[in-house]
């Protein structure tokens, strides 16, 4: 979840995992004429509004731009990076449909898919869009248009970075519709089924709940300025209303204070995976509000807390008050990666939270924070990875099983004996105990990279938390002009933090990395030298260039730009 407050955006590498299938809306709109529906290979998918300056996909900093009149208010697809990007397009009947692939011209390696474009029917609009990554750099866009006169199955293969991203006015994201009517090219004119619409009622026995208020701690972050994150920890509540509800058997499931679209996006998932096996009675509605009440929210990530307090009302278990969960969830109850999890635990352990439920998904991200920040923050709070809403429901609950409660005792026993001794993680007592709270609660994730620490064989960092770091230590230099020109932050005591901050990356960060942290320390330097007379701006320059070939070095190589999306931070 992310709190937006009125200060600069910044740069942030977080892939995020998010919602897996379309509104109730939208799987209505899919049983129209001209409907389009889109199954992509892999990976989880949104649905948004082409508008400028959208995000491409709801847990990263892309945002679309320069894009035609033609297109502006269509629905297009978002699918999250490092998963196949093949898609099937099905039509049930005449419609328009358009395609947004990196352009040849880019720097995104977009020649191959562009030139199958060309020669598959395709028509290229004469005008490119772009994209902003990374919150600098610009890459081109390719659109290409198809108009199908009747049900067709359209398949692409094969894309650049951004993959495909399709774009229609009544487009729906598909299950097994998707290539149910025949290949383009085919003589069966067979028309796609229609898609049945999302069932809010289900269709286990009617439940009756059993608590009609419970709450629960979330984890947000705030941006900052320098690129850096705060995290904090908030109270969500989730109050029902006795009473019938006005639509039959469906229970309006709503925020009681306005929220960004990503959350209300991810409120319609949980209400489709809680709905597949409850069917609740005798409530009017159900309300999520929030203890911090008056700044704006947004962010996926606050899934896993919404259907654990759905769990509870319904279970009736009580949370753990001492608990704080971040995760996003899909449709089918499984709990997604999400960003910023360094400052979320840092939030957790502030706000006086003993224990932090995260994605599973994120245990890489976790491994990152202690190399990073040091065993202080898997020890100030108890890190647990979770898969799914029953896991998040048998983290959170008071009346813990006994294996997982027995976990969290001795991990305390632990946490005690390190406040006494700094060296006592090296001990073999703390390594003999860690490995027991491992066996006890497999998805302990501080129990097992401490293990890691304590062997001394943490790894690096990521390359993905290594570019990240890099950007946060530099903020204040990214926009120095090329001249030699100061931006107004730019100070020597700025330059002495950003080195600083970069010394102490260096001899963590992924070795892929390393030359373009290197490059940086050196143009920082001599920009200093610059201000006080003892350099020339065409040095300056030349560091400059240095610092740029070696991003150019990172971004280039495709290897090592897939493995990052997969990484996250």
């Amino acid at each position: 979840m992310r709190v937006r407050l009125p200060i600069a955006a910044v740069m942030c590498i977080a892939f995020i995992s998010a919602m897996a299938w379309a509104r109730p809306e939208m799987a209505d709109d899919a049983s129209q004429s001209g409907a389009v529906r889109v199954k992509f290979a892999g990976g989880a998918t949104e649905l948004a509004t082409l508008q400028e300056g959208v995000r491409y996909f709801s847990n990263r900093r892309w945002t679309l731009q320069n894009l035609p009149p033609e297109i502006l208010g269509l629905t297009f697809t978002r699918r999250v990076g490092g998963n196949p990007a093949n898609a099937e397009i099905a039509v049930s009947g005449a419609a328009t449909v358009y395609l947004l692939v990196d352009s040849a011209d880019g720097p995104n390696h977009g020649e191959d898919v562009n030139q199958r474009l060309a020669g598959s029917g395709w028509v290229k609009l004469p005008d490119d869009a772009s994209y902003t990554a990374r919150g600098t750099k610009v890459c081109p866009i390719s659109i290409y248009k198809m108009e199908a006169t009747s049900a067709e199955r359209i398949k692409v293969e094969g894309a650049s970075w951004a993959g495909f991203v399709v774009a229609a006015s009544n487009l729906a994201l598909g299950s097994e519709q998707a290539g149910a009517a025949p290949d383009r090219g085919s003589a069966d004119s067979t028309p796609v089924p229609e898609a049945a619409p999302v069932d809010l009622t289900a269709a286990g026995p009617t439940t009756q709940i059993s608590k009609l208020q419970t709450s629960i701690e979330t984890l947000y972050v705030v941006e900052q300025p320098s690129g850096g994150m705060l995290g904090s920890a908030s109270r969500l509540i989730l109050t029902a209303s006795p009473g019938v509800a006005k639509k039959g058997d469906v229970v309006p499931l709503s925020f009681a204070t306005r929220v960004g679209p990503e959350m209300k996006l991810v409120l319609d998932e949980v209400a489709r995976a809680i709905n597949v096996h409850y069917r609740l009675a005798g409530v009017e509605k159900i309300e999520l509000s929030f203890e911090d009440k008056y700044s704006a929210k947004d962010g996926g990530s606050i899934g896993a807390a919404i259907g654990t307090l759905m769990l509870s009302m319904i279970e009736g278990y009580d949370i753990d008050p001492n608990l704080a969960i971040t995760g996003d969830v899909s449709a089918d109850s499984k709990v997604l990666r999400i960003g910023g999890v360094a400052a979320k635990l840092r939030g957790a352990a502030d706000s006086g939270c003993t224990i932090a439920a995260v994605p599973q998904d994120n245990a890489e991200q976790v491994r990152d924070a202690l190399v990073y920040e040091g065993p202080s923050l898997l020890t100030n709070v108890q890190v647990i990875g979770m898969s799914d809403l029953d896991d998040a429901a048998a983290i959170c609950r008071v009346d813990r099983e006994a294996k997982l409660a027995g976990a969290i005792r001795l991990f305390g026993e632990i946490q005690k004996s390190m406040l006494d001794s700094s060296d006592y993680l090296y001990t073999p007592e703390a390594l003999a105990k860690l490995h027991e709270v491992l066996s006890l609660a497999p998805n302990h994730l501080s129990a097992r990279f401490l293990i890691l620490a304590s062997q001394h064989k943490l790894p690096r960092l990521t390359a993905a938390a290594s570019e990240y770091y890099t950007f946060v230590a530099v903020r204040e230099y990214l926009s120095t002009p090329a001249t030699g020109k100061t931006s107004a932050q730019a100070t020597d005591y700025s330059s002495e933090i950003a080195r600083e901050k970069l010394k102490k990356l260096r001899p963590m960060a992924d070795l892929a990395v390393v030359p373009f942290i290197d490059a940086w320390s050196d143009y920082i330097q001599a920009f200093e030298e610059w201000r006080h007379g003892v350099v020339t701006a065409t040095y300056v320059n030349d560091k400059n260039q240095e610092v740029l070939n070696e991003e150019t070095k990172l971004n280039t190589n495709r290897d090592l730009a897939e493995k990052m999306l997969r990484e996250g931070i």
